[in-house]
């Protein structure tokens, strides 16, 4: 999906295309933010592994019945090519990390 995609499908609205392009990347500050502060690699304490984009979009069972009411698909490809834009962002709205995204 590119910029102009992104765009048209949000209505130029450049806080929600900035968070969609942060998760399209997998560059987040929720994931990444202990390169920049010399931390421990985050982890998911319910599923005791790494926090990614990948692991609180799609394998988080703390979010599942969450990400149930938005969307059910298996790979973050299909995420972003069959869900409409405005439930991804629903959805980490939902279960609170878009502030830190």
């Amino acid at each position: 999906m590119t910029k102009s995609n992104l765009s048209k499908n949000l209505g130029h609205n450049r806080y929600d295309e900035t968070k969609l392009t942060r998760l399209i990347i997998g560059h987040t500050r929720v994931a990444h933010s202990f390169l920049l502060k010399n931390e421990r690699v985050p982890q998911c304490i319910g599923c005791v592994t790494t926090y990614t984009v990948q692991h609180f979009v799609l394998e988080c069972v703390d979010f599942a019945q969450t990400r149930s009411k938005y969307f059910q698909v298996n790979n973050l490809k299909e995420l972003f090519t069959k869900v409409p834009l405005h439930n991804i962002l629903e959805y980490i709205k939902d279960i609170g990390l878009i502030n830190k995204i």
